[in-house]
């Protein structure tokens, strides 16, 4: 998977501050409502909130997961039958706790009276529904949305529950304003969904699909959640309000330090690991480690130094507090590591390790019982100090384990054989769903007879393909003559004549209209030859999470891929300006199936669903940069596939070099709607790509480039007119017959 640097920390930025705000929040809220309540009454308040928290975390069965993975599969129904189950869950739960507090009006024991067993249950739904909603938000792309619901929560969460208290001195009127506060973020998170997910017509989803991809990680997550949250509730059946009061403020302080793994682990899961190679994976499982390592490090001692000199001042009556965080801290840190492990095997789908993780920190937690008994408050921190490190190591453990999993199973591997395992078993990601889709292909040429008879005469093999569809921008006398032959003996080949030269990217879109329905779409390039079949290429493309597929393209004897690259920024483009093309020249010398950026047009494999929702091609580019701007929209719907198998020869430029003056031109006015459309908006994309075609200018003027100097003062004075009447040049239109 290529992501670049930049993106990788913005997004890491964006996560840090969706819980950054809210962790100062609640902090906030936390202390406040400490020193108005005192001891008992924040006992009750963090009973509530904690068992809530533990009870929504157990229940939500991580839909999130099944969701993002239907939508990234292009089913959007998905979402639909998902917030159906989750309102089942929501009313199951709550129905039960009210229930079961009328039956038992002296309630469960110790701190958990009847009224109290029932605000946890109302609080256990409002927070599986949050969960379930803003998770599934954040793993789409939303990182802005779920950012803003998280720090709306707090935010309201602390305006309302502070002066409530203040009014009252009671701990009910805060845990009102918290429901309150968790209702609004949910209902925010709905809506950005409602915006994010587009309605389809296709087939209504497979539940069971979604709840089979959700439900190891869940196992996971629900012993995580165990260990993080049994120690308060145990506290309070067996110690009372007052303990936990004050325990639940150390916890407080402590759990600060998990803020960047809470951070680091959403990114993980953002990444999709599945779509990376077991190399690309472990670098950046090694990356955010150490990342974690040094900034929890660095809050930890921060923490430690906050609680020995503020909290003596700020809450006098909670003693021993400052104790209870130094006891704490040493199991936190260890944890937030077991945290980035997990989220690494939930992504994965690697269902063994996180089912192993899950009933591992389930078992420890019972650990608690002994601990607080003998103890109290200082015997629950010393409890998860103790298990928390324990957990640790065993999925450290674990993950060594996971590494051979993810190597066996990581797409593009070769399955095992004989003795060492079952080859469709292994391959099981890859081979799912195998059988050929109907697949349509579409060729957009222009005077390319000489190329696309071998293209045609390739394409004739294989019996996968449904339609073939030229669309000939140059009316050409011999591509009209060509095709007119060889549909005697193919009836799938269709030949249409726009009559103008309509470019690339309506010329596909001309195609795609007159073919008939089909599963997939593959644009061909006239001067590309496949020798495998497309129909297999859209099957493997079907049964994984992407939404576009190429496979490697090579030219002559170069074995090399000339079709994959990483995105373009505008750092690659001022090297493109200077070097050509071997500023991405990196990706050609990669090996292995993965995700990258953008694929070339001269092979491309979408789903008809997909490239609907996508609105086709952009026909504002009239020649190049439209694969790239697909591309890059369909980043929010499962990326780029890149299978590294021979899939054709290229030969590249064959359109080009019959019209290479209008070409070269078109060329630089697309990456100029480009910039100003994906680089920086209409502002910053339109200083960038000014600078990028004075820098290109000045340096193929001063190494003398064969497209001549006419042609190049041409293509700098059309790019200017454009940048300052967007959408104003048409370079295609009127171009010689």
């Amino acid at each position: 998977m290529n992501f670049s640097r930049s993106e990788d920390l913005r997004k890491i930025g964006n996560l840090l501050a969706a819980r950054a705000v809210p962790m100062i929040a609640s902090i906030a809220t936390t202390f406040i409502t400490a020193a108005l309540l005192g001891p008992a009454g924040r006992g009750q308040l963090a009973i509530v909130v904690s068992t809530s928290s533990l009870v929504g975390a157990l229940t939500f069965l991580s839909l999130h997961v099944g969701m993002v993975d239907g939508v990234r599969r292009g089913d959007s129904h998905v979402v639909r039958r998902g917030l159906r189950c989750l309102g089942i869950m929501c009313g199951v739960v709550a129905t039960a706790a009210i229930v079961a507090s009328l039956v038992s009006p002296q309630g469960l024991g110790g701190s958990f009276t009847s009224a109290t067993v029932g605000l946890c249950g109302v609080g256990g739904a409002l927070t599986l529904a949050n969960l379930a909603v803003l998770r599934t938000v954040q793993g789409l792309g939303g990182h802005l949305e779920f950012r803003n619901a998280l720090i709306i929560q707090a935010v309201l969460y602390l305006v309302t529950a502070v002066p409530l208290t203040l009014w009252t001195r009671e701990a009910l009127p805060a845990i009102l304003a918290w429901m309150v506060s968790s209702l609004v973020s949910t209902v925010m998170g709905l809506r950005a969904l409602r915006a994010t997910v587009p309605h389809s017509d296709g087939p209504v989803a497979d539940v069971g699909r979604m709840l089979r991809r959700s439900l190891p990680g869940h196992l996971g997550s629900s012993g995580q959640q165990l260990l993080h949250s049994g120690d308060v509730v145990i506290l309070g059946a067996l110690a009372g309000s007052a303990a936990v009061g004050t325990y639940s403020i150390a916890a407080a302080m402590a759990g600060l330090v998990w803020l960047v793994s809470e951070a680091l682990s959403l990114a993980t899961f953002d990444s999709g690991v599945t779509t990376r190679s077991v190399k690309e994976d472990k670098a950046l499982y090694r990356r955010y480690s150490l990342i974690h390592l040094a900034a929890a490090t660095v809050a930890a001692g921060c923490v430690l130094v906050a609680s020995f000199t503020l909290i003596p001042l700020i809450l006098p009556d909670y003693e021993g507090l400052p104790i209870l965080v130094a006891i704490l801290l040493p199991g936190v840190l260890a944890q937030g590591q077991a945290r980035l492990a997990l989220a690494r095997f939930t992504t994965n789908g690697d269902a063994r390790a996180a089912s192993a993780v899950g009933v591992s920190s389930a078992v420890l937690a019972i650990g608690y019982v002994p601990f607080i008994a003998s103890g109290a408050t200082v015997g629950a921190a010393l409890g998860s100090s103790v298990l928390y490190i324990t957990q640790t190591v065993i999925v450290l453990f674990i993950s060594r384990r996971h590494r051979s999993v993810l190597q066996d199973t990581a797409p593009g591997s070769r399955p095992k054989t004989g003795a060492g395992g079952d080859a469709g078993q292994a391959f099981e990601s890859v081979a799912f769903n195998t059988a050929a889709p109907s697949v349509a292909v579409v060729i957009v040429a222009f005077r390319s007879a000489m190329h696309l008879e071998a293209c045609l005469a390739a394409l004739g093999n294989d019996d996968s393909i449904t339609a073939i569809t030229i669309v000939d921008n140059s009316s050409d006398v011999e591509t009209e003559r060509l095709v007119h032959r060889l549909r005697d003996g193919d009836p799938r080949l269709q030949l249409v004549q726009p009559g103008s030269n309509l470019g690339f990217a309506r010329g596909c879109n001309l195609g795609v209209a007159r073919s008939p329905s089909v599963d997939y779409i593959v644009f061909l390039n006239p001067d590309t030859v496949p020798t495998k079949s497309l129909g297999h290429l859209a099957a493997l493309l079907r049964s994984s999470t992407q939404a576009i597929a190429a496979g490697r393209l090579v030219s002559g004897s170069d074995a090399s891929a000339v079709n994959a690259r990483p995105l373009p920024t505008q750092g690659r483009e001022i090297l493109k300006a200077l070097l050509g093309a071997r500023a991405y020249g990196s990706e050609r010398s990669r090996r292995g199936t993965r995700n990258v950026g953008q694929v070339d047009g001269a092979l491309l494999v979408i789903s008809s669903a997909d490239l609907h929702d996508l609105d086709g091609f952009d026909d504002r580019f009239e020649l190049y940069y439209e694969d790239v701007d697909l591309c890059n929209r369909a980043l929010r719907i499962g990326g780029c596939l890149f299978v590294d198998e021979v899939w054709g020869r290229h030969v590249g430029g064959a359109s080009f070099e019959t019209a290479s003056s209008s070409a070269f031109t078109a060329l630089r006015i697309s990456r100029t709607r480009y910039f100003r459309k994906h680089l920086g908006g209409r502002s910053a994309g339109s200083v960038g790509a000014g600078f990028v075609a004075i820098v290109e200018w000045l340096a193929r003027t001063s190494t003398r480039q064969g497209e001549g100097q006419a042609t190049r003062n041409r293509a700098l004075r059309l790019q200017w007119r454009e940048l300052r009447r967007p959408q104003s040049v048409i370079v295609l239109e009127g171009a010689e017959e």
